[in-house]
């Protein structure tokens, strides 16, 4: 059935009012990624409808829609100054859009269905990580391959993995890879060369977050309290704080002074990156949480499996607006 992105007034709704104060009619599926825009006044949704959109963060209108991919989208990324924007899809392709127009600028072929894609720092290359473990490299102004690797040791063609996610470090220097593997690795972000093989547990990681200073990865290991590593040296820090359960996702602050760790059953917790103490804690979702600050860090983005996309004030843990998937049925979570 056909889906609906709503927006609803949390005062009101608390309050018993319950009025919708505003309405995104476009993606017709689950939400794959959900990030803040460089300037923080915009946010962009990537959907397994086959589109990725750009919606004002403030009103919830949806300001341009990214159609072209032909089977779900898995990723989407703003470039540094906020002027385009990258997907990447099952269809085997990447995309660069004009962000503003919604216009293709280039389009990106490979044997590969890529499940992660990001700009460089200084946007000049495109990385990408397919799901079955190959890291690539274009050049963002013409489209060219300039590098292509395997990540795991041994070729798993029948191994695939549709959560693989990279990140750049913020300085440019590294690609960092991890979730679903043993360990978290450290890749040279011009020559795709292994720097650092960081161990978590056999049974891989959930989630890892590079520091806004480029200074630390931190990762979430299964069953287990998160991992951090000096990225100067490859060495891994004690980590601080006391866990009652295993977080399932974590991201740091812009500043890089504070980390918010998604947990299983919804809820999330916002620790002082340095001695672990607890900021702040609020009831999220009912499921699984992932998180993303917002460039300036006042606001902290969460999406979940329950289906909804969620704002929240980061300083006194209040709900701003939610994004909800609704069925035909209006049935709300």
């Amino acid at each position: 059935s056909d889906y609906v992105n709503k927006i609803y007034d949390v005062d009101r709704w608390e309050t018993g009012g319950g009025q919708l104060s505003g309405q995104l009619q476009g993606h017709s599926g689950s939400i794959s990624t959900a990030i803040f825009s460089p300037d923080s006044r915009k946010i962009l949704t990537a959907s397994w409808d086959n589109s990725a959109a750009i919606w004002d963060a403030g009103s919830g209108k949806r300001l341009v829609l990214y159609s072209g991919h032909t089977k779900p989208v898995n990723s989407a990324a703003f470039s540094p100054d906020g002027k385009r924007v990258v997907s990447t899809s099952l269809d085997k392709s990447v995309r660069i859009w004009d962000a503003a127009t919604g216009k293709t600028e280039l389009l990106c072929r490979n044997n590969f269905s890529i499940s992660s894609v990001a700009f460089s720092p200084n946007g000049k290359t495109v990385a990408g990580l397919s799901v079955y473990d190959t890291l690539q490299l274009w050049d963002a102004a013409t489209g060219q391959l300039l590098a292509q690797r395997a990540i795991r040791d041994k070729a798993a063609e029948n191994l695939v993995n549709y959560r693989n996610e990279l990140r750049f470090t913020p300085d440019g220097r590294y690609i960092i890879t991890g979730i679903n593997h043993p360990s978290v690795r450290v890749w040279d972000a011009v020559s795709l060369e292994l720097v650092y093989d960081l161990p978590t547990s056999p049974m891989g990681s959930e989630e890892f977050s590079v520091s806004p200073d480029s200074k630390k990865v931190a990762a979430i290991v299964r069953q287990d309290v998160p991992r951090t590593w000096d990225l100067s040296t490859g060495q891994w820090l004690p980590q601080p704080g006391d866990f009652t359960e295993a977080p399932l996702t974590l991201c740091f602050s812009p500043d890089s002074r504070q980390v918010a760790y998604g947990f299983p059953e919804g809820h999330i917790e916002i620790r002082n990156a340095g001695d672990g103490r607890l900021w702040q804690r609020f009831r999220a979702h009912r499921s699984y949480t992932g998180s993303r600050f917002s460039p300036d860090g006042s606001e902290l983005l969460t999406t979940s499996s329950d289906n909804t996309c969620k704002r929240w004030n980061t300083v006194t843990g209040k709900e701003i607006c939610s994004f909800f998937m609704v069925d035909s049925s209006d049935y709300f979570i």
